[in-house]
């Protein structure tokens, strides 16, 4: 039961922003604007995550060709 209080709870909070979306025009774009203005904390936390993301994933996928061996591939194509 506390899951479901905790769904509603949260549910609660974004119907402002959802009322927002439905009504406006380009209401998704305000909204986000003003969820973000208003929880500041987290919008940073969101931000840095995906300017992070691109490195991390680059990161991974050479880490990912290193352990194949795909280095030396070209030499193999000849």
């Amino acid at each position: 039961m506390k899951v479901v209080e905790q769904l509603f709870r949260q549910a609660r909070s974004l119907g402002p922003y959802l009322a927002i979306e439905l009504i406006l025009p380009g209401g998704s774009i305000v909204a986000l604007l003003l969820w973000s203005f208003r929880n500041r904390p987290a919008a940073r936390l969101i931000a840095a995550r995906i300017a992070t993301a691109p490195y991390a994933l680059w990161t991974r996928f050479t880490a990912a060709l290193r352990a194949a061996n795909w280095t030396n591939m070209h030499r193999v194509l000849r």
